[in-house]
């Protein structure tokens, strides 16, 4: 697997192996989608603690991504997309049947529900990019770019603060393990820093 940002790919692959043997992710490919998006915000918040911790002077306070493969672009127009649905009325309706007492973290659940249809009803150019190779590959690693971006977004203004403050409660312990076991060595986080 190609990597994604920081993350390299082999990282990224064991991450999904892990996230694979929940049963929740078994049952529906919109959890593990929204998990690869929490784990790319996770990547960008470390990312952004330590570059702050690391210098006065360093600037870059997001991961990037070398690789010129469209990803970046890709993910930008499904970040939009993923936000406006995970936003619009009929999820907030949707919300108020399933959790008629309000959802742990509202924000969350939109995104789960917004993932399981967002990669099938993307834009052309979207779906040209993840078929032009592995499409299961590309898709992985377009949710966990999306959570890259995520926090800097303007798209998302307001939502990912909202979302990283509430408790983010796991359907299950091996996927519960899983995001908490996902970890990058300084090195793989901040290759730039000395």
């Amino acid at each position: 697997m190609q990597s994604v940002y920081q993350i390299p790919g082999h990282l990224l692959e064991a991450h999904v192996a892990r996230l694979r043997r929940s049963p929740a992710v078994q049952s529906c490919e919109g959890i593990l989608h929204a998990c690869l998006f929490l784990t790319g915000l996770r990547v960008t918040w470390d990312y952004y603690r330590a570059a702050r911790a690391g210098s006065e002077f360093f600037t870059n306070w997001s991961p990037s991504h070398h690789l010129d493969d469209g990803l970046e672009i890709m993910a930008r127009r499904c970040l939009k997309l993923l936000v406006c649905e995970a936003r619009s009325r009929d999820m907030k309706e949707d919300m108020k049947i399933i959790f008629p007492n309000g959802a742990p973290n509202p924000n969350l659940l939109a995104v789960e529900l917004s993932f399981a249809n967002l990669l099938s009803h993307a834009p052309k150019t979207v779906l040209t990019w993840i078929s032009r190779s592995d499409a299961t590959e590309n898709k992985i690693r377009l949710s966990c770019a999306m959570g890259v971006l995520a926090l800097w977004s303007s798209d998302t203004v307001g939502f990912i603060h909202d979302l990283m403050r509430a408790p983010i409660p796991f359907s299950d312990n091996i996927m519960a393990e899983a995001m908490q076991s996902f970890t990058l060595t300084p090195k793989e986080a901040l290759p730039e820093l000395p």
